[in-house]
């Protein structure tokens, strides 16, 4: 029902300790605790008591019915879109240790890279999409180990991984702090942790807010969730509750995380431009990208050095 390797690195969500497998569910083996996480279609779903993190409710319906409707299959149109983010992790996978994707939504990247040979862990909130993840290493043949939890409350040991992904993940948090403080929990010594997300730019000012994006700068976040969340309900935030972040910002939460060494740089991926129609402009929009002003993405790295 689930590789007995997985179960020696999750741990309790609620309190950090080892589970174990009884009767086909996970077990906590703090007895103070005693929780206990049920094991769906290989899956483990361990989420703390308390359920998902604040503030995650809208991002998890809007993930949970896109991926309910997704097709499965890793087409080629998938393998272009994935390109970026793969040529990406590639630069700082030494092909060693484990690998995790955290919000890894059906897991694209995680299955490209076990294509390659590594141990690959995908994590995400969304069971649908872990669902639709797990036909898909099935599949390609490719061994991966997937589970469903929270990023503010990770349900995985400290000191596991070498190197972790967080692609268009971090930014969906009120608490952005806390879900990087996590992330840098699980990090092995000098593993490295390596987010993208929305830059502030005049990107995100224009066209990201027809998705409902929240600029992570006073009073614009206090407006922006007036808006998006209050008066219209939620209605135009497709991707759930969603921010964009200035670099000074971004520096500033990797180091209250606890990451002394931060890097800030373009990230380069592909973008669909579904909004504009003709051809050129969307040639023009992609080239206009590549300058800071129009920056729609960033990277942020930040290395575990205790």
């Amino acid at each position: 029902m689930i590789d007995p390797g997985l179960v020696d690195i999750l741990a309790c969500p609620s309190c950090q300790s080892a589970v174990a497998l009884t009767g086909g569910q996970l077990a906590c083996s703090n007895g103070l605790c005693g929780e206990k996480f049920e094991v769906e279609d290989g899956i483990p779903v361990m989420l703390p008591k308390s359920g998902h993190s604040s503030g995650m409710d809208l991002t998890v319906r809007k993930f949970d019915s896109f991926y309910g409707n997704a097709e499965v299959g890793l087409e080629k149109e998938d393998e272009l879109s994935f390109a970026s983010s793969m040529e990406h992790i590639k630069r700082y996978w030494r092909g060693n240790g484990l690998f995790l994707e955290a919000g890894c939504g059906r897991g694209q990247n995680a299955l490209l890279l076990a294509r390659e040979g590594a141990m690959v862990v995908g994590l995400d909130i969304s069971l649908g999409a872990l669902r639709v993840g797990k036909q898909l290493f099935e599949r390609d043949g490719q061994k991966g180990w997937l589970v469903c939890g929270d990023m503010m409350n990770l349900p995985l040991k400290s000191n596991l991984f070498s190197l972790v992904y967080a692609g268009g993940s971090i930014e969906h948090f009120e608490d952005t702090v806390a879900a990087v403080k996590e992330l840098r929990r699980v990090l092995a010594d000098e593993g490295l942790l390596t987010s993208t997300v929305p830059y502030l730019s005049i990107s995100s000012l224009t066209y990201r807010q027809l998705s409902g994006n929240i600029p992570d700068v006073f009073p614009l976040k206090g407006l922006a969730e007036l808006l998006h969340m209050r008066i219209l309900g939620g209605r135009h935030m497709i991707y759930g509750y969603e921010k964009s972040f200035t670099e000074r910002k971004l520096r500033h939460i990797f180091r209250l995380a606890g990451f002394s060494d931060v890097e800030v740089g373009l990230f380069e991926t592909y973008y669909e431009m579904r909004m504009l129609r003709i051809g050129f402009l969307k040639e023009m929009a992609r080239k206009l990208a590549h300058f800071r002003p129009f920056w729609p993405m960033v990277y942020v790295n930040g290395r575990r050095n205790d």
